[in-house]
């Protein structure tokens, strides 16, 4: 994995907590 797809993936994963 590249550093945007990890990029991409932790952004995924945080956006649900803060919405």
């Amino acid at each position: 994995m590249s550093l945007d797809e990890v990029e991409m993936f932790v952004l995924i994963l945080m956006v649900p907590l803060f919405s």
